[in-house]
């Protein structure tokens, strides 16, 4: 008899949580961005037959639902403070005497000469011979944390 109270209650509890968050969520005005991701957070979609029979109205609604959960930011540290203890590291972020850092490597090649095209072209079109052009290589915090980490090759980055 004591195992049927304790599952009665332990189901009680759990519909009752699942119900208030549900309405919560229903009820809550919805966020427009994200400052934490600092990015654009989905809105209710459209609800038409075509989105609804192509599937695309459940993909959006899936992000809708996703992105305006209640105390959504919270739930996310949370579970970046787990990974970061059990595992040590979240999409190559590690901890540091108290500061998140982010393990930046290989160098990516492409990105450089993307950005040395994008500077010679300004230089080309809009600057004359006479011109100076500065630049400066500034490392991460990565490359001040003597921990073993992999690092960028800054002789080869410059």
């Amino acid at each position: 008899m004591n195992d049927k109270i304790k599952d009665i209650v332990v189901t009680l509890v759990f519909l009752f949580t699942i119900i208030s968050l549900f309405l919560i969520n229903v009820i809550k005005k919805d966020t427009d961005i994200s400052i934490a991701e600092r990015r654009e957070l989905a809105a209710m979609p459209e609800l038409t037959t075509k989105s609804l029979f192509d599937g695309t109205y459940f993909k959006k609604f899936d992000s809708y639902v996703t992105d305006q959960f209640i105390k959504r930011d919270t739930f996310r540290k949370i579970k970046i403070d787990m990974e970061l203890s059990t595992k040590g590291e979240y999409n190559n972020l590690y901890m540091y005497d108290d500061y998140i850092v982010e393990e930046i490597f290989p160098l990516n090649t492409n990105s450089i000469n993307n950005l040395t095209n994008k500077i010679n072209y300004i230089k080309n079109t809009y600057l004359n011979n006479n011109s100076n052009i500065y630049y400066t290589i500034i490392p991460d915090k990565n490359y001040f944390v003597n921990k073993g980490n992999l690092k960028l090759d800054y002789n080869k980055l410059q």
